[in-house]
């Protein structure tokens, strides 16, 4: 076997075989649908949930679970990889109450050389909508910490994760691919400004103050803005309960809280808004924030997490350049670690299949 650079360069050979069944199975933006990821979401609770039936399940040696906006997976190494990942489409549907047609429709699945790969990719941001964003390196690193504080992973997983962990770091430092301060606050407004036009004199309510949105004030501090208001449960400015008063007074809403349900919903909504003018509604939170519903009413544009991948593809092609010295280290990176799992020698033997 034999990995090679974007561009063609080759790199040194990989052994065909290699030990450790390591699996993927979960959910992500480019396979399920955001109703569905919003259900897989997990939250302290169900994540110590899950971590505690799969230490007691018998069939799962080693596991590490990510759980961001874009994505639900579980990272996990196994005797058996069939049996394994048929045990982790069993966990999600036993904790989060998906049905079994729903599931298979959503989910996706990796092994071996594959699976691997993958976790190089995504704590890289080679697999997020917004190719070198900031947030998924630390999302990686909590997730596998907690995994660690959980006694969840392992010597396999452990060293997957810190390899892929600083080849993430070598991309960020090496290549240009996170040039700007890319971030989904960042697209987003890029995205209300293709709509709106200019931002410029403009009143914005931003409801949250958690760091999507302290990254989303910086942005709009910078776009000549008439008005912003902040609106936060826990902050001495507009008092949250407030929040529908203010419907009527802006031109544009950025939302995104830790809110595990909605926090405006239609029937509220159509109370305070007139409808006199247009108003632009930025949904960033997960689950989301806003009423779904709310897009139906005329004079309403909301726009949510997913809407951002119409416009990534301008950040993609900018960043091209940088993608081909990303994989090159990605790629070496996965050789490190490959070797060093076939000296380790331990577990069954598996094939990039």
């Amino acid at each position: 076997m034999l990995i090679k650079h974007a561009a063609g360069t080759n790199l040194k050979p990989l052994p065909r075989l290699f030990s450790a069944n390591i699996v993927i199975a979960g959910f992500d933006y480019k396979h399920s649908l955001l109703e569905v990821r919003e259900k897989v979401s997990f939250t302290t609770g169900r994540l110590n949930i899950a971590y505690d039936r799969i230490k007691k399940g018998g069939i799962i040696n080693e596991a590490v679970i990510l759980s961001t906006c874009n994505r639900t997976e579980i990272y996990a190494c196994c005797d058996n990889p069939g049996f394994g990942i048929e045990y982790l489409k069993k966990l999600y549907s036993e904790i989060f109450g998906i049905s079994k047609e729903e599931l298979n429709r959503n989910i996706s699945v990796r092994k071996g050389l594959k699976a691997v790969k993958h976790c190089f990719r995504v704590t890289g941001g080679l697999e997020s909508v917004v190719i070198g964003e900031d947030q998924i390196l630390g999302q990686v690193k909590t997730a596998y910490e907690k995994a660690v504080e959980s006694q969840s992973s392992g010597k396999v997983l452990n060293r997957l994760f810190l390899d892929s962990i600083t080849a993430a770091k070598k991309i960020k430092t090496q290549t240009g691919i996170s040039s700007g301060s890319l971030s989904v606050a960042s697209v987003g407004i890029k995205l209300l400004e293709q709509e709106m036009g200019s931002l410029s004199d403009k009143k914005a309510l931003i409801i949250g103050l958690g760091k999507m949105n302290q990254i989303t004030h910086r942005i709009l501090t910078g776009k000549n803005l008439e008005k912003i208001c902040i609106i936060s449960r826990n902050s001495p400015g507009i008092n949250f309960k407030d929040r529908y008063e203010h419907i009527d007074k802006v031109d544009f809403i950025v939302s995104c809280t830790s809110a595990p349900h909605l926090i405006m919903d239609k029937e509220n909504f159509l109370r305070h808004y007139s409808g006199n003018k247009s108003l632009y509604i930025l949904d960033l939170a997960f689950p989301r924030d806003i009423d779904p519903g709310i897009e139906n009413i005329a004079g309403v544009q909301l726009f949510k997490i997913d809407d951002l991948e119409r416009i990534t593809q301008e950040n993609y092609e900018k960043r091209l350049s940088y993608i081909d010295d990303s994989e090159l280290i990605i790629n070496e990176g996965l050789n490190k670690y490959l070797l060093w799992i076939k000296k380790l020698g331990s577990g069954s033997i598996v094939t990039d299949n």
